[in-house]
């Protein structure tokens, strides 16, 4: 082979090896794009998903605010609390004032039951803790959880002498209030929970916005004829803390919210939240219960004998 074949040879070499590198360069380069552009959509996708669950957040907040304009307003409106109407002498009361304005506008021993819900959180046994220092008692009604940190506190809250009661699984009222047979697969799916996990089958419910909630898309005599059935006694509130709707509350705001109305009735059940943006309601408690334990009046756990405080009542439902 002369030497100008063995040339051509040298320089066709060369050229594939260029082509070589070239396809070599090329194909990587192509994969740290899409791997790069894989990184982008996934921090993008993240970051979409963070927003829907913000959003998701912020309807489920909505619907709570809309269901409140009937929760906050019933026991001051139409007196569904414990069969009676307020008074002109009852009214007087709600005055804003210091604790020590605040008085009991029944002459009756009152009852005063300590509610929480939406739990169990982060907040839970900072409460359970502060309810144990004072010999207090209380009921939380718990939504379901897969997380075994929390449905552990499902055992405390029942260990610590409590009662536990159900909040719905969920507590998405889209979902909760879409039809009958959407709300009674909650409450089944809720009550196997926590009997797997305490030993006992809840009993005791509230509404998510309570009997009187104005977003519920299913019958709500549906719904309470259904509890009915089924045994499941339903308790809602007469008294409000003022944290079901916003985070802007101070310690101050809940304790005078409460005190302002619990003189009101002989049978006071308080609507507190557990939640894990609730840290507020959970400092707070320490002092509510040094104000309602001046009161000389019991403050006991919701049981089977308790009178029912209830919007709309289970017998006005055949």
């Amino acid at each position: 082979m002369d030497s100008a074949d063995l040339k051509k040879q040298r320089q066709r070499k060369k050229r594939v090896a260029r082509m070589k590198r070239s396809i070599i360069s090329f194909v990587l380069i192509t994969l740290v794009v899409l791997v790069a552009a894989c990184i982008i959509l996934a921090v993008a996708l993240f970051g979409m998903y963070s927003r829907v669950k913000s959003l998701e957040k912020r309807v489920d907040d909505v619907e709570v605010a809309l269901a409140s304009r009937g929760e906050y307003a019933v026991a001051d409106e139409i007196g569904l609390s414990d069969g009676t109407e307020s008074s002109d002498a009852d009214e007087e009361t709600s005055e804003s004032g210091d604790s020590s304005e605040f008085e009991y506008g029944i002459d009756a021993h009152q009852y005063i039951y300590l509610t929480f819900d939406d739990g169990p959180s982060d907040n839970t046994r900072t409460i359970l803790d502060t309810l144990d220092e004072y010999g207090v008692k209380a009921t939380f009604f718990v939504i379901g959880t897969e997380d075994e940190q929390y449905q552990e506190l499902y055992k405390e809250i029942v260990e610590r002498g409590h009662t536990i009661g159900m909040h719905s699984y969920s507590h998405k009222y889209s979902s909760l209030y879409e039809s009958l047979e959407s709300f009674a697969d909650e409450i089944t799916k809720e009550q196997d929970l926590i009997e797997s996990v305490t030993g006992l089958r809840p009993w005791l419910f509230r509404f998510p916005g309570g009997s009187s909630n104005e977003v519920s898309n299913a019958d709500m005599s549906e719904l309470i004829k259904y509890l009915n059935d089924t045994g499941i006694t339903y308790m809602d509130w007469n008294v409000v803390g003022g944290d079901a709707t916003s985070q802007a509350y101070t310690a101050s705001d809940l304790i005078e919210s409460v005190l302002k109305d619990i003189g009101k009735y002989e049978t006071a059940v308080v609507l507190l939240h557990d939640a894990n943006a609730k840290t507020t309601t959970a400092k707070a408690l320490r002092q509510l219960i040094e104000e309602l334990q001046k009161r000389d009046a019991d403050i006991l756990p919701v049981t089977e004998d308790t009178p029912i405080v209830q919007h709309v009542k289970y017998d006005s439902v055949e």
